[in-house]
Parts: C-alpha cells; sequence; structure tokens
C-alpha cells in the first residue's frame, strides 16, 4: 500500500470511528472528541483527495472539515462558560 492510499485510509478510518461511536451513542455529536475526529479526518481526506485530484471529494472534505472546526470552537466555548474542568468534561462534552 502506499502512503497516499493508506493517508486516505487513514482519514477514512477516523471519519468512520467517530461515525460509529456516535451511531452507538458513545459519542454525542457536541463531544469535543467527536468533532475532533471529523475535523481530522477530513483533513487528511482533503490532502488525500488532492493527491488523487478528486475535486468533489475535496471540495465535500473541505466542507465537512470547516463545519467541524466549527463545532469544536462551539464545543470549547460552551465548555468554558460553564466552567466545567476535567479530562472528562474538556473532551466528551
Amino acid at each position: 500500500m502506499d502512503i497516499v492510499t493508506l493517508m486516505g485510509t487513514t482519514g477514512a478510518i477516523i471519519i468512520l470511528i467517530a461515525f460509529a461511536l456516535n451511531q452507538t451513542q458513545v459519542w454525542h455529536r457536541d463531544f469535543f472528541i467527536y468533532d475532533l475526529f471529523n475535523a481530522v479526518g477530513a483533513a487528511i481526506m482533503v490532502v488525500y483527495a488532492s493527491f488523487i485530484g478528486a475535486t468533489p471529494f475535496i471540495f465535500l472534505n473541505a466542507i465537512w472539515m470547516t463545519l467541524a472546526i466549527r463545532d469544536l470552537f462551539t464545543d470549547y466555548d460552551r465548555n468554558e462558560k460553564s466552567h466545567k474542568r476535567g479530562f472528562f468534561n474538556k473532551w466528551m462534552k
């Protein structure tokens, strides 16, 4: 497996992990970790799609990444305003 294929596979697996954990209600859509996985996975997929020249795939994942990053800031702001502290609250709420 070449490095580009490995990169695409890694990005897809990261997004699928977030999706599976959300569907099984282990993670919820407003968890910081869920949005972090989506942002990182989508960023990797944007790079992968650029390497293979798949413009629609670049567009799709760039939007996915942008929305996940927006949600990361929303999650962080919500946690700061509620004064929640600790590992669990930082990553899972």
